[in-house]
């Protein structure tokens, strides 16, 4: 049987776009987290050989993980996004999952989230005022943190929107309730800050 620790492998290393290198050669990371997740590609593509030796290669998000308790799939991107390629990769993924562990669509769908890791500098060419209004610093305030004038101060500092609320982009709201109880899309700078203070863990097998 096919178990999930057998794809283990940190952020980092399933961040890494190796199309494109750094300075020094080396593949391009969205991450440098040493948290350790499924590396989903892979894992998807050896359990469905096992249940069909002829199936084909599905598209599927690069991570999963629990992220405090909740389901959470990660797609990178560094450069370019293919918005229908992306949605294709979230269907396919939980639709495995939920097959796999014999989860209810309902209760995957409260307790999971999804977040797409996006590098702001290759993916659209956002000029900094642009990015500013995706209001994505909200998701580095604590709950208490949002309600209070301190913060509201803060998110201001950052942000143009009053209204507070994190964009989400290339049309992926509509998953939001659909298959998750949240979904995100964040730079890879606000990823970065965003798991420091969080628990990830590994779904049983």
């Amino acid at each position: 049987m096919i178990k999930y620790d057998q794809y283990l492998s940190t952020l980092s290393q399933i961040s890494a776009d190796t199309s494109h290198k750094d300075k020094d050669g080396n593949p391009v990371v969205m991450t440098s987290s040493t948290a350790q997740a499924i590396e989903f590609d892979t894992f998807l593509e050896d359990y469905l050989k096992a249940i069909y030796a002829k199936a084909a290669k599905t598209n599927s998000v690069d991570a999963f993980c629990l992220l405090d308790g909740k389901y959470c799939l990660i797609e990178f991107k560094n450069g370019e996004i293919d918005k229908e390629q992306v949605r294709n990769k979230i269907t396919s993924s939980v639709s495995s999952i939920v097959f796999k562990d014999n989860i209810s669509p309902e209760y995957f769908r409260d307790n999971s989230m999804f977040i797409l890791v996006y590098n702001k500098n290759s993916s659209g060419g956002l000029s900094p005022e642009a990015y500013e209004h995706h209001n994505e610093y909200v998701y580095l305030l604590k709950p208490k943190e949002i309600n209070s004038s301190v913060s509201k101060d803060i998110i201001l500092n950052h942000i143009s929107n009053k209204s507070g609320q994190p964009i989400v982009r290339f049309k992926l709201k509509m998953f939001k309730n659909l298959f998750f109880s949240q979904v995100m899309t964040m730079d890879k700078e606000i990823f970065e800050e965003y798991i420091k203070n969080k628990t990830i863990t590994i779904p049983e097998n």
